[in-house]
């Protein structure tokens, strides 16, 4: 099992790949936007992030790069979410693994985030070579409830 952080702002896709990869075994988190992506990653690194391209608060172009500056993120496998087939994970330079475009296909993306995981050897808990709570002090973000 290993947690996944879906930043995307539309509830509909954040559920669907939250239901997918819960199915497929994993433990995910939600939030809507890069100020809580952020948030959450200075309290929480999780073993991959799935990331919206048109994220609020950022494009898919700038916030990998963000990301990759806070600490425990830089080596993280992030899968960008896109619905512009003009953007492709070379857009971004080396800050994303890969893309998926929406909408997408739920085995598809439980397959891409298990062997981005397998590739990063992060599937498991125990495998991991960051620590899983890293932080300031500050409280826990909240994560959106999918329910």
């Amino acid at each position: 099992m290993a947690f996944i952080l879906i930043v995307d702002a539309s509830q509909a896709y954040a559920t669907r790949a939250s239901d997918v990869l819960t199915a497929a075994g994993h433990a995910c988190g939600c939030v809507a936007s890069a100020e809580e992506a952020i948030a959450l990653l200075r309290w929480r690194v999780p073993e991959l992030i799935l990331l919206d391209q048109a994220i609020p608060g950022a494009d898919g172009g700038t916030l990998p790069h963000k990301l990759r500056r806070i600490t425990g993120v830089a080596e993280l496998p992030i899968i960008l979410l896109t619905t512009d087939s003009a953007v492709a994970p070379g857009d971004v330079g080396h800050a994303v693994l890969d893309d998926i475009r929406k909408p997408f296909d739920p085995g598809f993306l439980a397959w891409k985030v298990d062997h981005a995981l397998d590739a990063h050897g992060k599937r498991a808990l125990g495998e991991r070579d960051e620590p899983l709570v890293v932080g300031n002090g500050d409280a826990a973000p909240r994560l959106r409830s999918l329910a």
